[in-house]
């Protein structure tokens, strides 16, 4: 696991919380090290084999958020999801400056506010 850890946290995370946030770095490696090896490989092969979810049949208001660091689901993937969800009531997409795939351990209080702002236009409608 020590491999696949070092290799995503520098390729998940972004390159200022690396520099800047070692309790966010450090809470990355430390949720991987903490897997089996031999279950994350089957969580990753599952995931490899999975087929993808009806979003369209969504109609429900969607948040998707990301970072412009982003490597497993870089901003452009997600804007691609967006353009899926057909029937939902809105869709927004917030791409996260400075940071990578854990966008609520990079950026906690940009997620929190985003969370809030969307959940707020929506209680209205």
């Amino acid at each position: 696991m020590q491999e696949i850890t070092e290799t995503l946290v520098h390729a998940a995370l972004s390159s200022d919380t690396r520099q800047r946030l070692p309790l966010a770095v450090a809470y990355v490696r430390e949720s991987l090290m903490r897997q089996e090896p031999e279950a994350y490989a089957r969580s990753c092969e599952a995931l490899a084999g999975a087929q993808a979810a009806a979003v369209e049949r969504i109609e429900a208001p969607v948040l998707l958020v990301t970072g412009d660091e982003d490597g497993v689901a870089p901003p452009q993937a997600v804007r691609t999801m967006a353009e899926r969800f057909h029937s939902a009531r809105g869709t927004r997409v917030v791409v996260l400056p400075r940071c990578g795939h854990w966008t609520p351990i990079e950026r906690p209080e940009e997620c929190q506010r985003e969370l809030r702002d969307f959940l707020a236009q929506n209680a209205r409608s």
